[in-house]
C-alpha cells in the first residue's frame, strides 16, 4: 500500500511538472508578432519613375493609383502602363496589367490580371505576350510566367503553361501543354 501511494505522489509530480514546463516554455518562446505592413504614400494618377544603381532610368509606370509601403515592401500599382528601359537606354518592353507590384529593391516587378507586354515594341518582329501573371526580373532581364501564357509575334503565337522570355536575346522558351501555330512567310514564289 505504501508503495502505491509513493508511484501515486511521484505520477502526481511528473503530471505537474510536465504541464510547469510547457507553461514556461510558452511564456518564454519569443512571442511572432506579424508586422502589419502599413503604406507611407498613397497617390492617385501618378507617374512613377524607377532608376538602377548607375542612376539609368530602367522603369516608368504610369498608374491610376499607387501605394508606397518601403523599400523593405515595395510599391503597388492599381491599372499601370509599363515601359522598361535596358542598360543602353532602348526600350526593352511595355505593358499594362490590372495590378502591379515592385519589390522594394525594384529588382522584380510582377504583372497581374489581364497583362498584356510587348517586348521590343520598336523591333521589326515585337513579341506580344498575354497572361494573368507575368514577372519580370530586371537582374536577369527575364520576363516569366507560371501560367498559362499566350505568345504571339503577329504571324504564329503558341500557348503555353509557362514561358521565359530572354529580353536580352530575345530567346522564348514555353513547356507545359504547348500549343502552337506557326505561319511560314512567302517571298516572291518561295516559302522561309
Amino acid at each position: 500500500m505504501k508503495n502505491l501511494m509513493i508511484i501515486a505522489i511521484l505520477a502526481l509530480l511528473a503530471i505537474g511538472s510536465f504541464f510547469f514546463l510547457r507553461g514556461l516554455q510558452d511564456e518564454l518562446a519569443p512571442k511572432v508578432v506579424e508586422e502589419k505592413i502599413q503604406p507611407i504614400a498613397v497617390g492617385y494618377k501618378v507617374e512613377t519613375r524607377v532608376y538602377n544603381e548607375k542612376n539609368q532610368l530602367a522603369y516608368q509606370v504610369v498608374s491610376d493609383k499607387i501605394i508606397e509601403y518601403s523599400k523593405k515592401h515595395g510599391t503597388e500599382f492599381h491599372q499601370p502602363l509599363v515601359w522598361s528601359w535596358d542598360s543602353q537606354q532602348q526600350l526593352n518592353w511595355k505593358g499594362q496589367s490590372s495590378e502591379a507590384f515592385l519589390t522594394g529593391n525594384h529588382e522584380l516587378l510582377t504583372m497581374k490580371k489581364n497583362v498584356e507586354i510587348v517586348e521590343s515594341p520598336d523591333s521589326d518582329k515585337p513579341i506580344y505576350l498575354n497572361g494573368e501573371e507575368i514577372f519580370y526580373n530586371a537582374k536577369t532581364s527575364m520576363l516569366e510566367s507560371q501560367l498559362p501564357t499566350k505568345v504571339d509575334d503577329g504571324t504564329s503565337w503558341q500557348t503555353s503553361n509557362k514561358m521565359q522570355v530572354n529580353t536580352k536575346t530575345e530567346q522564348v522558351v514555353v513547356t507545359g501543354s504547348v500549343k502552337a501555330r506557326f505561319q511560314t512567310a512567302t517571298v516572291g514564289n518561295k516559302t522561309n
